[in-house]
């Protein structure tokens, strides 16, 4: 994600004041460029929000005037308020041509409406699956079949969560996909505290952590969730100390990004 938004940055910096049609390749039409820079605005708007960048503001007002932007894309203003931990309210519904916001816009409900009938839940995020689908929005279709894994968890159907939840761990670790493999093996690690398998879940969260401390794209949203689980997972060991430092971490992150933890 890094390289995305490294990337966008600089393309889009020296597409100011540039006409898009001094620039269309031969072998597009005007609407289709144009299409193209806006989905590819999408994306870097969609990776700075999970990275938890503070110039996606800054890089949307520069975006806009290059090209009129959907009026799905607010609800990327929703998504960044949804991963601080604060309530959403009145979510716009755009229309279903919208690439990232007809798909957004149910994964959005459900976290915001739903989250306390894994039913509806399950339904909610299956529309938003569907979405994706439609517009090819692969990473996005996968991070659907782990909530709704999470909907069977939370049903305590452990067996037919797990199934899924593999099933993209196996795919996101075939294709490289490391934001979703670290979102799947967190899931794992979420059922395996939750039916008593400790020291497995002990294992994925230590190894896992090592992994994305690591990294060059380190996502801080992710790093935080793990080591919220971690503490939990430490606390049920009996390993007080080591988990009250885990907690704290995450504390450090949320509160340096202004995420209340009490929402998450």
């Amino acid at each position: 994600m890094e390289d995305c938004i490294t990337l966008g940055d600089d393309i889009f910096s020296h597409l100011l004041g540039v006409p898009l049609e001094s620039i269309c390749p031969k072998s597009y039409t005007i609407n289709q460029f144009k299409n193209l820079i806006v989905d590819s605005i999408g994306y870097v708007i969609f990776a700075k929000t999970l990275q938890l960048k503070n110039d996606t503001y800054k890089f949307c007002e520069i975006a806009e005037k290059i090209t009129t932007l959907p009026e799905g894309y607010k609800l990327f203003v929703d998504l960044n308020n949804l991963l601080h931990g604060k309530n959403l309210s009145n979510i716009y519904r755009p229309d279903d041509s919208d690439k990232f916001g007809s798909t957004l816009y149910y994964i959005l409900y459900a976290f915001a409406n739903c989250q306390n009938n894994p039913d509806i839940f399950a339904e909610e995020i299956y529309h938003a699956k569907i979405k994706a689908k439609e517009h090819k929005l692969i990473q996005l279709e996968l991070f659907c079949d782990l909530m709704i894994g999470k909907a069977y968890s939370d049903r305590n159907q452990i067996k037919k969560a797990s199934s899924i939840i593999n099933s993209v761990l196996e795919t996101s670790q075939e294709y490289g996909l490391k934001f979703l493999f670290n979102i799947a093996a967190y899931a794992t690690a979420s059922i395996a505290l939750k039916t008593n398998e400790i020291n497995n879940a002990h294992g994925i969260l230590s190894n896992s952590i090592i992994q994305i401390e690591k990294d060059q794209n380190l996502n801080l949203y992710t790093l935080m969730l793990y080591k919220l689980l971690y503490a939990k997972t430490l606390q049920v060991k009996k390993e007080d100390n080591q988990a009250n430092f885990c907690y704290n971490q995450a504390v450090e992150i949320a509160k340096t990004h202004n995420i209340k933890l009490n929402n998450i």
